[in-house]
């Protein structure tokens, strides 16, 4: 059980990185949603929709991937682990993140096509 000694200290590391991986963010977003609330243009306006909605996917599609996500025990170390709510986060975070890749690869794609339909007209 010696590699055990140090985990607290990690557990404790990553909390910390997290909360203020979230704090950043939130900053961000409100930041960002009052310079655009100054500016009444159109693109200001295009702008905003399109944080909010990618926000909003991204809240959804966590929450979706955690409610489909397993918590059946697994062996780790040779002992098992079967903390359901870790279990759960660890698969939302694993399927959250294929499917993020998925959909920027595609935005890429759609992006290069619809800039050649553009330019090309």
């Amino acid at each position: 059980m010696g590699t055990a000694i140090l985990s607290s200290i990690v557990i404790i590391v990553l909390e910390v990185v997290v909360a203020v991986a979230l704090g950043v963010c939130l900053w961000s977003v409100v930041r960002s949603a009052m310079r655009s609330a100054k500016e009444k243009n159109t693109k200001s306006r295009e702008q905003r929709l399109t944080s909010i909605c990618v926000a909003a996917v991204t809240v959804v599609l966590l929450v979706v991937t955690f409610l489909l996500g397993s918590s059946a025990p697994l062996i780790i170390n040779g002992l098992p682990y079967d903390d359901g709510w870790w279990l759960r986060v660890a698969d939302m975070f694993v399927a959250s993140t294929c499917v993020m890749l998925f959909l920027a690869a595609a935005a890429v794609v759609v992006g290069r096509v619809w800039s050649r339909r553009v330019h090309s007209s």
